[in-house]
């Protein structure tokens, strides 16, 4: 009798081995589970709160990379790819160029006292965008970039460019012209805008911004001529 009792004590201490060897690596399994849904999720939270930090420190640089352009007549801010050019820039001329490296791919000219058979004559102008101008000189966008001014001239067979009103504005349209060339003007009036200076001063501004790459936008034009003011 003590032999049965012997092997059966046996057998219960070798299944008691056995379960404890099962319940250890069950146990060390749901351990290693717990560990690396822990970690992931810690990674996670971490990437998140990267990703957020990236965007706020990109967000301050394009801010911070805004510049304000000045002369006697007027003040506006756009992005520091542009640049005033000085070789086609003269006392009442001011021209400024986007470069993309070596590519002009917009262009902004304001002309101060423009005599107007020059208005007539030296853009080729399809589109116009309508400001107002506030009680401080500053310029307010009114509306949007219009159609294409063929949109408006008259079908008399006459293709010459001349003035015509688009989008309420008059203009000299160039109805063939393919050129991205967008004037600016008053609504009810003319591209030619008349403008008070602090000092007093009454001077006329035409302004015209021109997108030079192959699929034309608006580009900076919304920018510029909403931070645009008369000085």
């Amino acid at each position: 009798m003590a032999y049965r009792h012997n092997d059966t004590l046996h057998k219960h201490q070798v299944r008691a081995k056995r379960l404890r060897k099962v319940v250890f690596a069950f146990s060390t399994v749901v351990a290693l589970a717990m560990i690396f849904v822990t970690v992931d999720w810690v990674i996670g939270q971490l990437s998140t709160s990267n990703t957020v930090v990236s965007r706020e420190n990109k967000s301050s640089v394009q801010s911070a990379n805004a510049s304000v352009y000045r002369t006697e007549y007027f003040q506006f801010q756009a992005p520091q790819s542009w640049v005033a050019v000085s070789s086609e820039s003269t006392a009442d001329r001011f021209v400024y160029v986007k470069n993309n490296g070596n590519l002009v791919t917009q262009k902004f000219a304001v002309m101060i006292n423009r005599p107007e058979t020059n208005r007539e004559a030296d853009f080729n102008l399809t589109r116009v965008v309508p400001i107002q101008i506030g009680e401080k000189g500053e310029f307010e966008r009114t509306g949007d970039v219009s159609s294409h001014c063929n949109d408006s001239f008259p079908k008399d067979g006459n293709r010459d460019p001349r003035r015509i009103v688009h989008d309420e504005i008059s203009f000299v349209c160039n109805p063939d012209s393919q050129q991205y060339n967008i004037n600016v003007g008053i609504r009810d009036g003319s591209e030619q805008i008349t403008a008070t200076m602090k000092n007093g001063k009454v001077i006329t501004l035409f302004l015209v911004y021109s997108d030079l790459t192959a699929y034309p936008a608006t580009g900076d034009l919304y920018k510029i001529v909403e931070s645009f003011s008369v000085l």
